[in-house]
């Protein structure tokens, strides 16, 4: 089968695939690149937004404002508690009838999550060096609320803030994974995670030339000189 550069992107990025050496920078790029692509599908494409609500329970897609990566930042209140370093959502679902905030996060990686990195990760969030207003802790550990070090940890509620507003974030939250590696995060045991296959479940309905042609779009008006080189 014959691919041009952003078919090839695009079979990759679903697909577990070896390939050559230059093919392989390409493929590699896509856990880094793939948010935003996933972002950009669910403001264009209906069907993956209804795939993603139907998945964490929502009949309604058109409650949603989709909300990219980076741009919501994490805090606990009260007392106002930062995390250090800053804590920021892969992508979030702004519930236009709530104000509430839906974490999602992205896992994109090609290798099985290993049981050592698990427990690194799921590792109950606390206090930075001592200090009374700064956390630290994975990302995953802070969406399944492990704050168990943490004084008065029931009490403590999560917020996202987002264009100088602040949200309060749902205790549900949504994880996308590649297919072939979610068996390793199910062991996970998450509290209150849906786990998502991104090709199955997320990206089902969707055509790959449709898939292509949003990432073709993405890219096409980059100036990759300046962006990388200036």
């Amino acid at each position: 089968m014959i691919y041009n550069d952003i078919g090839l992107y695009s079979h990759l990025f679903l697909q577990e695939t070896t390939v050559i050496t230059s093919d392989n920078t390409k493929r590699n790029l896509f856990p880094y690149f793939g948010e935003e692509v996933i972002a950009e599908i669910l403001r264009n494409e209906k069907k993956a937004m209804a795939n993603l609500a139907n998945a964490i329970g929502i009949d309604d897609p058109d409650i949603f404002q989709v909300i990219g990566p980076g741009e919501v930042t994490l805090f606990l209140n009260p007392p106002r508690l930062d995390f250090d370093p800053y804590q920021r959502l892969d992508l979030a679902l702004l519930r236009l009838d709530t104000s509430e905030l839906i974490p999602v996060e992205i896992k994109l990686g090609y290798t099985p999550l290993s049981d050592q990195r698990r427990i690194d990760w799921l590792r109950p969030c606390q206090r930075q060096n001592g200090s009374q207003s700064k956390l630290k802790g994975n990302m995953l550990a802070v969406l399944n609320r492990s704050f168990e070090e943490i004084e008065d940890e029931d009490e403590l509620h999560l917020y996202g803030k987002f264009d100088a507003r602040e949200f309060p974030v749902t205790k549900e939250w949504a994880l996308i994974v590649r297919d072939k590696i979610i068996a390793s995060y199910e062991k996970c045991n998450f509290k209150q995670c849906r786990l998502i296959k991104l090709k199955q479940h997320l990206l089902d309905g969707i055509h790959s030339e449709r898939f292509d042609e949003i990432v073709g779009n993405m890219l096409k008006n980059t100036n990759f000189y300046e962006t990388w080189i200036e």
